[in-house]
């Protein structure tokens, strides 16, 4: 049968039209407006996504197999894999004891359920057979963590994250949230910072200065860990910054460099993962 000219065209325009359906798509599974990079939810989690819907969500994995091996530490394709910092053990020791706390000043790439610091602490919780507990910052009222969402059971030593998410907080302005933060929650054995998203042009040292300082006089003597993001998420510039202020206070903060444990642009499910695989064992 001869297919007609007026029917090609309309078979070639119906698979652009699906092509492009597709693009945006996946464009939306890894972006939001502002560069904030998602990945999959969690398999075991309800993954709620406003101040007022997070209801307890329970889970015994993290189940996804697209991007994750069984053992949560990723594909051979996904995650390379690399040292860290020596005083990296001091930080992962203080909030694995029992009943701990961890305070995480974070910004638009980890502000919500879907994404890596929640993921990852569920695969801490899973991993460690440990109740693991997480609290969003309340960003609509911006004064109080909300409810907390219960990740894992277990028998292990019970941890609280309490997340200082908020999508546009910059280096620059990190420090004028940690007061808040404290009042908010129970404490801290630790600090998680994971900055760097809308800091272009800032002074990056001058902002973790301030910042380090405010944790120091609020959190007297807690290990604190600074995550240097990963490539393609941030501005290269930051991320050298970040970099460099780290060596220059390794005696007071141990880091993680994501650049050298991820492709470039990684989903939140990577960054999860491969975060987890570079830490030490408790």
């Amino acid at each position: 049968m001869t297919v007609t000219a007026r029917v090609q065209n309309l078979l070639i325009a119906i698979l652009a039209l699906i092509a492009v359906g597709l693009s945006v798509l996946a464009y939306r599974t890894v972006n939001l407006p502002g560069g904030e990079a998602l990945g999959p939810p969690p398999a075991a989690a309800t993954s709620p996504t406003s101040d007022d819907d997070l209801a307890t969500a329970t889970g015994d994995g993290a189940d996804s197999t697209a991007t994750s091996d069984a053992d949560g530490t990723g594909t051979d394709s996904d995650v390379r894999t690399g040292s860290a910092d020596g005083d990296l053990a001091d930080w992962v020791d203080a909030w694995s004891g029992p009943d701990s706390d961890l305070l995480v000043v974070s910004d638009g790439f980890s502000h919500l359920p879907e994404q890596w610091v929640q993921q990852w602490a569920l695969l801490t919780g899973t991993e460690g057979g440990r109740p693991v507990a997480i609290h969003h910052w309340g960003e609509e009222q911006d004064v109080s963590f909300n409810e907390p969402l219960e990740l894992t059971s277990g028998d292990g030593p019970g941890l609280t994250v309490w997340s200082g998410g908020r999508y546009g907080t910059t280096i620059a302005d990190a420090a004028d949230h940690v007061a808040a933060f404290a009042e908010a929650s129970t404490g801290a054995d630790a600090v998680l910072v994971s900055l760097g998203q809308g800091s272009p042009g800032e002074d990056v040292a001058a902002g973790l200065d301030a910042l380090l300082a405010q944790i120091d006089a609020t959190y007297p003597d807690t290990p604190v860990l600074v995550v240097v993001g990963p490539a393609g998420l941030y501005d290269a510039a930051v991320l050298d910054e970040m970099a460099a202020w780290t060596e220059d206070n390794a005696d007071r903060v141990a880091a993680v460099d994501m650049r050298d444990l991820t492709d470039a642009g990684p989903t939140a499910e990577q960054w999860a993962a491969a975060f987890a695989a570079a830490l030490p064992q408790p």
